[in-house]
């Protein structure tokens, strides 16, 4: 695989002497096309989430002047010294300069968050202090304070290569695919991550995505040393990339096609004891209290936990209703016990944006970053989705109803909700022993086995 070194970033700042319009301003020049999808995008979200227009107005000239000074840069081929070049080369303002690295790392996140790039360039661009120091003279100053709940959570280990430009274009493209067929976020990032990594580790990646044949597709696969349900999701990921490179006529045919099925494994419930639990509730702020109960009370999904917000509270006559935002953009209802409906209506009436779990930014905590605010209190192996085992497993063992149980978890299918809930060995034993006492049969005096006899017996 070719080796990719650093290129020099060339910044390409914008004349003064810019084409007039009819109102006596420079026309604006147009962006990019990469830029101005996803500016276009990032700024609706925004505007969705409460953002103040003037502010929306600021980010706009933020990252307009990002995307004209980098022209020949997609965003998801910006690097972090690129940033930072381009920030001490603007001549701003103190307080400018530390408004647009704020639009800048919130961009960045965004995109890393919905799928769009791999890892964002921003998460280390050097604080800028609320005033100016004076001359000759460092005054630290405090960074934005919600500042490390936008930030991407940080993971240990080497960084990653970058994606060669021909695989980031295709990568790109079959995101902004798949956000049009209203695939979950999560979705989106897991698809984007394998695909990176197939980017970064398949022999002449240099030549870009159509050009892989099947035969280095088919060996790239098996040489992968992963588990089976790692490599039944990395099978359909290939898949559904190829068929939107058919689709969108990068090639013929696809070479994923020759992929074989995966046989995946029996279900392997493991729901968090009780007594972890509580030993992690006995640790936990007031915010891990409320990600932790809504896991274990609710059954929800990381992700559905982030997006709680006061309007998705419902008052019915027989208490309060969740709306829990699924996979895939699915709706369910789901009942609250009193005690984490209190919960969560004093959280999302303490936050004015009204979320239950606040980003500082008028929006809410990523996924990412809510299930790293309570690895440390869940011991391993397990993880905050072994309290959604939990629910799964008590809800059956309390109800025997499989079917409202899938309803609760939000399953397209019950097979789906077996692989959640946990049946002991007792309980097993006590379903057969329930099907031979309502046999009839079972009563019946049964003749001991002997010899044969009479005219059976051998001759």
């Amino acid at each position: 695989m070719a080796t990719h070194s650093h290129r020099p970033t060339v910044l390409v700042h914008r004349p003064l002497n810019e084409p007039q319009g009819p109102n006596g301003r420079p026309d604006a020049p147009p962006l990019p096309p990469a830029w101005d999808s996803l500016i276009r995008v990032y700024l609706a979200e925004c505007a969705q989430t409460g953002t103040k227009p003037t502010t929306l107005t600021a980010r706009r000239g933020h990252l307009r002047r990002l995307a004209l000074d980098h022209p020949h840069h997609a965003p998801g081929a910006i690097t972090a010294p690129d940033l930072l070049t381009w920030l001490d080369s603007l001549d701003l303002a103190h307080a400018t300069r530390r408004n647009t690295r704020y639009t800048v790392r919130g961009f960045f996140a965004w995109a890393q968050e919905k799928g769009y790039i791999s890892t964002s360039p921003a998460r280390h661009l050097p604080p800028i202090p609320r005033t100016a120091p004076p001359e000759g003279q460092d005054v630290p100053g405090l960074d934005d304070p919600h500042a490390q709940d936008r930030a991407p959570v940080r993971r240990t280990g080497p960084v990653a290569a970058p994606i060669p430009p021909m695989w980031e274009e295709a990568i790109t493209g079959f995101m902004a695919f798949e956000r049009i067929q209203g695939r979950a976020t999560t979705s989106r990032k897991k698809n984007r991550e394998q695909l990176a990594h197939l980017a970064r580790t398949i022999p002449n990646a240099e030549y870009g995505p159509w050009s892989v044949t099947t035969p280095a597709l088919l060996q790239w696969y098996t040489d992968r040393e992963i588990a089976l349900e790692t490599r039944h999701s990395l099978r359909s990921t290939l898949r559904a990339f190829y068929a939107w490179g058919v689709a969108a006529g990068h090639l013929t045919t696809s070479p994923a096609d020759v992929i074989p099925p995966v046989r995946r494994p029996g279900p392997n419930p493991h729901p968090l004891p009780d007594d972890l639990l509580g030993q992690a509730l006995a640790k936990a702020d007031a915010r891990q209290t409320l990600i932790l109960r809504c896991a274990a009370e609710a059954g929800l999904r990381r992700a559905e936990i982030a997006a709680i917000h006061a309007r998705d509270l419902l008052q019915t006559s027989g208490g309060t209703v969740l709306a829990v935002h699924g996979k895939g953009s699915k709706q369910r209802l789901v009942p609250l016990a009193p005690g984490l409906a209190a919960l969560l209506t004093d959280a999302t009436n303490a936050d004015p944006h009204g979320y239950a779990l606040p980003n500082g930014q008028g929006s809410h905590l990523s996924a990412e970053r809510v299930a790293d605010s309570v690895r440390h209190l869940i011991p391993s192996p397990y993880t905050l989705h072994a309290l959604r085992h939990r629910f799964a497993t008590t809800a059956y063992d309390a109800t025997r109803d499989l079917f409202s149980v899938q309803r609760l978890l939000g399953h397209a299918s019950p097979t789906t909700t077996q692989r959640y809930v946990a049946t002991d060995a007792d309980q097993l034993r006590a379903v057969v022993a329930a099907v031979a006492q309502r046999s009839e049969y079972a009563a019946l005096p049964h003749p001991i086995p002997g010899p044969e006899r009479g005219r059976n017996r051998a001759k």
